[in-house]
């Protein structure tokens, strides 16, 4: 019950909308594909759902819970579009590192 009250409906929504964008960039079907153009187009969407996170967090001062409400909201919407879980682990330990790593500003 608590952890409800917790709940930021906004973290929700931009961790929906990153899934959104993520998809139409690389759809699941390129999750296994070894071709350099799928590998590509992988690291291309994954730069670009990354590189929103910068505003995002001017706008939503994001602790440990609320970085952890957002990477587990991004990890069960990219498994609800259809991607595996050990692939929707990397791309959300990869966001969490590019948190860790940018200064906020």
């Amino acid at each position: 019950m608590l952890f409800r009250f917790l709940r930021n409906k906004e973290i929700e929504e931009f961790a929906t909308t990153m899934a959104d964008r993520f998809v139409k960039r690389c759809p699941p079907d390129l999750q296994d594909d070894a071709r350099p153009m799928a590998a590509q187009k992988r690291e291309s969407a994954m730069s670009a759902i990354y590189s929103e996170l910068g505003e995002f967090r001017k706008r939503v001062r994001l602790g440990v819970y609320r970085r952890a409400e957002l990477a587990n909201t991004l990890k069960w919407a990219l498994k609800e579009r259809g991607y595996k879980s050990g692939f929707a682990n990397s791309v959300v330990y990869d966001m969490l590192i590019q948190l860790a790593s940018s200064k906020k500003g």
